[in-house]
């Protein structure tokens, strides 16, 4: 139990609040009641209920939602504790399941790059995927975002990260131009709206003042994000954006402050490689892969004199852009004029008039001379 307090505050985010208050909710009709003291918790018949009531009633949930709600138990008990309204833990025998890591959840570069470059999408889809990758902001801080929020010119935006705190996200020219181009006309108001005006009486910072059309809720962006990519959610470009943060070399200080993360323990789960960056990795650092690529056929003419590695001769007569310094011309002529005496000699004509005429010897088997430059 904490010694302060201020060890317990009330939470900030609503949907804490509301999975708090689900949880005491369901405590006040079993096992305790609503007339029950919670001094009752110290009674230790009390607690093997409260105990068998979560097992029955979250056991076989995920581990997320046994953890969540346990948190949310303990806090209340914390609490009542403070205000010594109990004097021992009821949840201490209680212990946090372990969540399996999601190993897959990044998703490749090229099949982002793919769903973004879609023509058929609507131009508001395309603009809020694009903000959410590039940023790696997570999908409720974007959708709350207000235009006076945005400072376009710099590619930045204030945001209200998770615990109420105040931060900015920033984002690159392909979110910049698709944000001009649906933002036009509109100076005030949510940036991502409904197709529609709203329906039913909704807040005045949810509305946008000169159509009347409402914020775009979670829920209809995760509708139509996971419809259009094939069964995606939101969350994967975020994470998706961390991971190839991270693969591309980003400092973990660079990391917190694109995430938001204040803890590198949370941090760690969006930093873990992909696949396709092991596979890139594995292929660079293959030597028969890159020996393969670099062995010239076995019929080839070589030479080691200049570089020490077998390399194949180069015919600076084949490449006009070749164009060999004096020392390079001096140590590779032998090399260069077996290599020339190979090559297949052009048919001539004994009986021409003007070989005649010049006196060129065309009986010989010698090649013609190649002009070094």
């Amino acid at each position: 139990m904490p010694a302060r307090r201020e060890a317990v505050s009330w939470p900030e985010q609503a949907g804490t609040r509301r999975t708090y208050a689900q949880v005491l909710i369901h405590l006040g009709r079993s096992p305790l009641s609503w007339s029950d003291p919670v001094g009752r918790l110290d009674d230790p018949s009390v607690t093997a209920q409260l105990n068998a009531w979560l097992a029955r009633r979250w056991g076989v949930a995920s581990a997320a939602t046994w953890n969540r709600n346990l948190a949310a138990l303990r806090s209340a008990c914390a609490y009542w504790w403070i205000e010594h309204w109990i004097t021992t833990d009821p949840t201490a025998g209680l212990a946090r399941a372990k969540v399996a890591p999601h190993r897959a959840r990044a998703r490749s570069r090229t099949a982002i790059a793919d769903l973004l470059a879609r023509a058929d999408l609507p131009l508001r889809e395309r603009a809020l995927w694009a903000l959410l990758y590039e940023s790696g902001a997570r999908a409720r801080e974007a959708l709350g975002l207000d235009i006076t929020d945005l400072d376009r010119p710099n590619r930045r935006a204030s945001v209200r990260r998770l615990g109420g705190a105040v931060d900015e996200i920033t984002w690159q020219t392909r979110t910049a131009r698709l944000l001009a181009r649906y933002l036009t006309g509109r100076t005030r108001g949510p940036v991502f709206l409904t197709e529609r005006a709203a329906r039913v009486p909704l807040a005045v910072a949810d509305l946008a003042p000169d159509t009347g059309r409402a914020r775009l809720s979670y829920r209809r962006a995760a509708e139509l994000f996971t419809q259009a990519s094939g069964g995606w959610t939101l969350h994967d470009l975020r994470h998706s954006a961390l991971t190839h943060a991270a693969e591309d070399g980003m400092p973990t200080p660079m990391l917190m402050t694109k995430s938001g993360h204040a803890s590198i323990r949370t941090l760690s789960r969006y930093s873990r490689p992909s696949v396709d960056a092991l596979a890139r990795w594995q292929d660079q650092r293959d030597p028969a892969g890159h020996r393969a690529e670099q062995d010239p056929p076995n019929n080839w003419p070589t030479t080691t004199r200049l570089t020490g590695r077998r390399q194949p001769v180069q015919d600076p007569c084949s490449d006009p852009r070749h164009r060999p310094s004096t020392s390079d011309k001096l140590a590779r002529r032998p090399e260069l004029d077996q290599a020339l005496a190979r090559r297949p000699r052009p048919a001539t004509n004994s009986s021409s008039p003007n070989s005649t005429a010049r006196g060129l010897n065309t009986s010989s088997t010698s090649p013609a001379p190649c002009k070094i430059a």
